[in-house]
């Protein structure tokens, strides 16, 4: 009876020890992905559309402030880790593997380096339209 229970003790641990290393591999591929797919920066160009946007709107306002304000609650370091764990929750280790290595590629890279673009560009109409919006509502709420 004790043997039954140390070997099933032991096989416990040794499954627990295995999941915490493919969880720790598959995080691993994730950052990887995410830093492939340059998402760092385009959390970078977010904001600082959104600061532009906003400071062409009310000059008056401090864009230090701003940019502090939008990294503070939307910057990279604020939403790394839930970004981590919704491509984890996304992607199977292996689909993982094979989107990095297709990053690593001359493709691969010219994708991300042109959907950084695409992203820059799609920020600033998101702002653009974000700035009619408040218009639209400041007009009907006859402010």
């Amino acid at each position: 009876m004790n043997y039954l229970k140390i070997t099933t003790f032991y096989l416990l641990a040794i499954f627990m020890v295995s999941n915490t290393s493919a969880d720790d591999v598959k995080t691993a591929l994730a950052i990887e992905y995410l830093e492939l797919t340059k998402t760092s920066q385009v959390f970078e160009i977010t904001i600082d559309s959104y600061v532009g946007q906003l400071s062409a709107k009310q000059p008056q306002l401090d864009q230090e402030k701003l940019r502090i304000f939008f990294e503070t609650n939307m910057g990279w370091s604020v939403l790394k880790e839930p970004t981590i764990k919704i491509v984890t929750e996304s992607f199977s280790k292996s689909e993982l593997k094979n989107i990095n290595a297709f990053f690593k590629t001359e493709s691969g890279q010219i994708l991300a380096n042109k959907s950084l673009g695409i992203s820059t560009e799609i920020s600033k109409l998101i702002s653009q339209n974000i700035n009619k919006a408040f218009s639209e509502m400041q007009r009907n709420s006859g402010h």
